[in-house]
C-alpha cells in the first residue's frame, strides 16, 4: 500500500512529529500494541482515535458516517453525492433562462460590433471603376441593376436607332465590353462594393 506524505506544518504532521515521545499505544481499553493507524472520532472528522491494525480495522467496519446526521440529512447527503454535490434539474426546466441569456449575450454581441464603414465608389484607374463609370453605375450594384442599366444604354446607343453614326456604334462597343467585364466581375465577386 502507497505511503502518505503530509505536508509540513499540517496539524496532522504534527501529530505525526511529537517531541520524542515513545510510539502511541492503541487507544482501545485493554490493547498494548503500538498504535499505527488513525480512525475518526465522529463525522466532522477533526479528531482521531489511534488504534493498532485489528482495531482500526475492527472500528472501520463498524463506523456509520451516517449516524449523526438526522435521516432527511442523510438521505439528502446521499442523493447530492450521486452528482459530485453539483446542483441539478429535471431535463428540460430552465430553458427559458437559458435561452433568455443566449439572446442577450447575442444583443450584446450585437451592439459591440463596430459600425459599417461607409463605402467607397470603386476607383476609375481599375477596369471595373472605369466600366461602371462609362455605364454610369454606383456600388452597391446588383446583377439586375446592371442589366437593367446596359438593357438601356444598348437601346440608347444602338446604330439603327442612330442612323449608322459610327460614333455611335464604338460607344456602343465600349458599353458591351464594360457590360461584360462587370457581369464577369459579379461571377468573381458577387457584390462589387465589396472590391473597394
Amino acid at each position: 500500500m502507497p505511503s502518505i506524505t503530509l505536508k509540513p506544518g499540517s496539524p496532522e504532521y504534527a501529530e505525526e512529529e511529537e517531541s520524542g515521545e515513545a510510539p502511541h499505544r492503541c487507544e482501545m481499553p485493554g490493547c498494548t500494541e503500538a498504535a499505527t493507524h488513525r480512525a475518526p472520532k465522529d463525522a466532522s472528522l477533526n479528531g482521531h482515535w489511534r488504534f493498532c491494525a485489528d482495531h482500526a480495522k475492527a472500528h472501520n467496519e463498524a463506523w456509520n458516517y451516517f449516524a449523526a446526521l438526522a435521516p432527511g440529512a442523510a438521505a439528502a447527503q446521499m442523493r447530492e453525492s450521486l452528482y459530485g454535490d453539483r446542483p441539478t434539474w429535471r431535463y428540460g426546466a430552465g430553458a427559458e433562462d437559458a435561452l433568455r441569456r443566449a439572446a442577450d449575450a447575442l444583443r450584446w454581441a450585437k451592439d459591440a460590433q463596430e459600425p459599417p464603414r461607409p463605402r467607397k465608389p470603386l476607383p476609375p484607374d481599375t477596369p471595373e471603376g472605369a466600366a461602371m463609370a462609362l455605364m454610369d453605375l454606383t456600388p452597391p450594384l446588383t446583377l439586375e441593376a446592371l442589366k437593367a442599366r446596359y438593357r438601356d444604354l444598348a437601346k440608347r446607343w444602338h446604330p439603327d436607332r442612330n442612323a449608322g453614326c459610327k460614333e455611335a456604334e464604338e460607344h456602343l462597343k465600349r458599353i458591351n465590353m464594360a457590360y461584360t467585364l462587370l457581369k464577369a466581375a459579379w461571377g468573381q465577386w458577387e457584390d462589387l462594393s465589396s472590391s473597394s
